[in-house]
């Protein structure tokens, strides 16, 4: 039988290294966590739960170590699962090719407003804008990932902040 406790511990442990920007020590964690899960699947009511927390800490730590081929099918995959996880729908815009990313940011967005009359985060919002920005500024069109449009999570100036947007 699956050692739950072990899970959790190694679902927080990545949780807490990512935040405390620590990807390669988070996606170490989830890493074991999904080896210890892959071993003997669990069939308790709260593994499933610990077993997408790992998923997503190795998809957004494998994002922000520079691993694009290795996070996008996981980030598309959670996008879907978790379709109001800005975290993971920002790490994806990052590495998209920059007109599909832009699409899907639309497409979000509009859904959130029909949905719940709310717009994005703050964090997408700036992504968006110096997305934009830098599509302006480009002289050639954009084909590459939009990981260059953004800081990562929660960086960037209070001046940079939306006000409604």
């Amino acid at each position: 039988m699956i050692d739950l406790a072990r899970l959790h511990e190694l679902a927080d442990t990545a949780d807490r290294e990512a935040a405390g920007g620590n990807p390669a020590a988070a996606l170490d964690a989830a890493e074991a966590g999904l080896a210890l899960w892959s071993t003997e699947p669990s069939t308790e009511p709260n593994a499933e739960g610990v077993h997408r927390v790992l998923v997503r800490a190795r998809a957004l730590a494998l994002a922000r170590l520079g691993e694009p081929a290795q996070a996008l099918p996981l980030l598309c995959a959670l996008v879907d699962e978790l379709p109001r996880d800005e975290e993971v729908l920002l790490e994806l815009l990052r590495i998209e090719p920059v007109d599909e990313a832009l699409s899907r940011y639309d497409h979000y967005r509009e859904r959130l407003v029909a949905e719940l009359g709310i717009n994005p985060g703050p964090d997408l919002v700036l992504w968006h804008r110096r997305t934009l920005r830098e599509l302006v500024a480009s002289p050639a069109p954009a084909a590459g990932p939009a990981g260059a449009a953004g800081p990562a999570s929660g960086e960037g100036s209070a001046s940079e902040a939306p006000a409604g947007d």
